[in-house]
């Protein structure tokens, strides 16, 4: 990871066929390319949409800290994050590359080790039909019961129509990396792996 600013092109092809290239950067979260991209924990990239709510207060309270501002409420906070979100998307729908360096506010996707050369993602049990994702801490058994049950509860309501030839889809589920994938075909051949070995035991 760098702390220096990873520049790439974004090419589009108009109608007409003109050629537009515009600069660009990455988001290390989503793995896509990105315009507007903020700069958490010494070098993790996050565009707009990969900030949670809780990075976007730590950067607001450090901000007012900055500032020699008092430390935002819970309202102050709340106004923060909806101004946060509308300039960070005006942003990317300029396609102006925009990058705001935030090194000393924590990820939440991932931890360095003592010395900052290696990056760790945090790791998740993902759902393999909707992409729902629980931490492997605490009542990880109930929480995914749980959410297994949600899914029951769907199928059941369906029109029989809509079930006819099909058989009630069953929940897998596979430890990964906290950040968002666009390989679903990866992810699926993951979960039948996963599904497969549940038969044979």
């Amino acid at each position: 990871m760098t702390e220096e600013v990873m520049s790439c092109y974004n090419t589009e092809i108009k109608s007409g066929g003109v050629v537009v290239s515009s600069p660009a950067t990455y988001c290390m979260i989503c793995q896509t390319i990105v315009y507007a991209t903020y700069i958490l924990d010494h070098g993790v990239y996050h565009c707009p949409t990969c900030v949670s709510e809780t990075e976007i207060n730590s950067i607001t309270r450090a901000k007012a800290k900055r500032e020699g501002r008092d430390t935002p409420d819970t309202r102050d906070l709340v106004k923060a994050y909806s101004d946060f979100r509308g300039v960070a998307f005006s942003d990317e729908d300029s396609k102006t590359r925009k990058v705001v360096q935030c090194k000393s506010i924590g990820c939440e996707h991932g931890t360095w080790n003592e010395g900052k050369t290696v990056w760790q993602w945090k790791e998740k049990w993902f759902c393999s039909i909707c992409n729902w994702s629980c931490e492997d801490v605490g009542e990880v058994v109930k929480n995914k019961k749980t959410h297994e049950g949600f899914h029951k509860e769907k199928w059941d309501k369906l029109l029989a129509s809509k079930k006819e030839g099909q058989e009630r889809p069953k929940v897998a589920w596979y430890f990964r990396e906290d950040r968002r994938r666009d390989d679903a075909a990866t992810d699926a051949m993951i979960a039948k792996k996963i599904e497969e070995r549940r038969r044979d035991e």
